[in-house]
């Protein structure tokens, strides 16, 4: 019964954790602005948000960038 209450503890802190959101004025300008714990480095290169992002009062999150401004943006900011 712990091992089960302790990975419910797990998973929800985890949830909790990728569903941060971000609010930015300008795209894909103020990405910068945005912690690297809200993108995941994929082994091709590319980048996935791993948080949602508003912009404008639109909301994006899952997409995935590569060879872009924003993939550009997230090399020059975050380590990989």
């Amino acid at each position: 019964m712990r091992k089960f209450l302790a990975t419910l503890i797990l998973l929800g802190s985890l949830s909790a954790a990728s569903a941060a959101t971000y609010t930015i004025q300008s795209w894909p300008q103020d990405l910068n602005k945005v912690p690297c714990d809200a993108w995941r480095h994929n082994s091709d290169g590319s980048w996935t948000e791993a948080a949602t992002i508003v912009v404008g009062g639109n909301a994006t999150s899952g997409m995935t960038f590569k060879d872009t401004d924003e993939a550009k943006i997230l090399n020059d900011k975050c380590p990989h």
